[in-house]
């Protein structure tokens, strides 16, 4: 069975409790998130027949497909909840995945949420507010450049995104080019801007509520890309890291820019604002790695220069140390958390690079295909293809 789709809908303007709104949830191995929002949500929306809650299970191994067979089943049969579960990626796409869930809702309002946001009771009118004159809208939590208002949303909800059907396949979805955590909720607000969709700025905080979680769950949810870090402090806001896979081994230099020319006397009366945490101010450098005989390693680059890396014995839990060699004084990243959260971060600068690119060249069209694969619909053995 395929699934296909239009590329617009009706566009007639309806009254405002007949817009159907779409609450899409992209899920992958955070289902005690779910357990603690999915039935409060459900229940706050119950007596609204115009809406439906699309649930894609991004090939959770946390048991999600059993919990939701048991639990929710009664919603499953009246439609209020759909649930399709997808078991061919290896690693979580916040781009593709949401892509997915949209193309498979039937809403004429498409709202993204986390599987650790709720949505509060009231919500939907709210939307509907938004978007029963039928002009080209969005709802986001995120406040653009300008604004200069008291709000400030946390960062777990800017991915609370609503839009209409309409706009969402204008833009061609959220940018596949992403991976990882970061940006792509941004760079999707930044390409409906440019298509002349107004934005209209989530500021109730009674909806952006959602379940609050570690920095351990967060950066440790995965494997780690890499097989082990190393980072030596160069100056308080530059730090030299080496990375090390199997066999191979990448090097920078990255600069965190809030702590950019903090030596001088006027930082300290100046608010600090950057868009990216940290930037990459060496070109990267690539090699090979072998066991040295002694001790450490031994680092063949790919221009053919050659050193052997002895690390300090103390490893890294906190903070890097300063010295003058980086081969003899690096330290080992020994924190699962801290390791993880290096490796999210730098995913992230990759993901600014596009973000900025899509926003310097004006690129409101990004996909030619997306959120595209095999699906299955409610337990149900025959695929869809999307």
């Amino acid at each position: 069975m395929t699934v296909h789709h239009n590329s617009m809908y009706n566009t007639k303007i309806m009254a405002n409790d007949k817009l159907r709104i779409s609450y899409c949830i992209v899920c992958m191995n955070r289902l005690r998130h779910l357990k603690a929002t999915l039935l409060k949500n459900i229940a706050d929306t119950l007596n609204d027949q115009n809406i439906e809650f699309v649930l894609l299970d991004y090939n959770s191994q946390d048991g999600m497909m059993d919990w939701v067979k048991e639990n929710l089943s009664e919603y499953i049969s009246s439609g209020r909840l759909i649930y399709f579960r997808t078991d061919e990626p290896d690693e979580f796409s916040h781009s593709h995945s949401k892509n997915m869930a949209f193309k498979l809702s039937t809403g004429d309002i498409l709202c993204s949420i986390n599987a650790d946001h709720f949505i509060g009771e009231g919500f939907s009118a709210y939307l509907r507010g938004h978007f029963g004159n039928n002009k080209p809208v969005f709802v986001t939590p995120q406040p653009a450049k300008s604004y200069r208002g008291a709000w400030r949303p946390p960062t777990d909800v800017f991915g609370k995104i609503a839009i209409r059907r309409v706009d969402f396949l204008r833009t061609t979805g959220f940018d596949e080019r992403f991976a990882g955590y970061g940006f792509e909720d941004i760079d999707f607000v930044n390409r409906l801007t440019m298509m002349s969709v107004k934005r209209c700025l989530l500021d109730r905080e009674e909806f952006c509520l959602f379940v609050s979680h570690s920095d351990q769950e967060r950066y440790t949810s995965k494997p780690p890309v890499f097989k082990q870090l190393y980072v030596y402090y160069l100056a308080p806001e530059i730090t030299k890291v080496l990375a090390l896979s199997e066999d191979t081994f990448e090097e920078f230099v990255i600069e965190r820019k809030l702590f950019t020319n903090a030596d001088k006397f006027t930082s300290a009366y100046k608010r600090r604002v950057t868009e990216v945490a940290f930037e990459v101010i060496e070109e990267k450098r690539i090699g090979k790695w072998y066991p040295n005989e002694d001790d450490g390693f031994r680092m063949i680059y790919d221009d053919g220069e050659q050193k052997v890396c002895r690390p300090m014995q103390q490893n890294l839990v906190d903070k890097p140390s300063h010295d003058d060699d980086f081969s003899e004084n690096c330290q080992k990243v020994d924190s699962d958390v801290l390791s993880a959260k290096l490796e999210s971060n730098l995913t992230m600068l990759k993901n600014w690079k596009i973000t900025k690119d899509n926003l310097q060249a004006r690129r409101s069209h990004v996909n030619e295909t997306y959120g595209a694969g095999k699906i299955y619909k409610n337990f149900n053995r025959e695929p869809i293809y999307v």
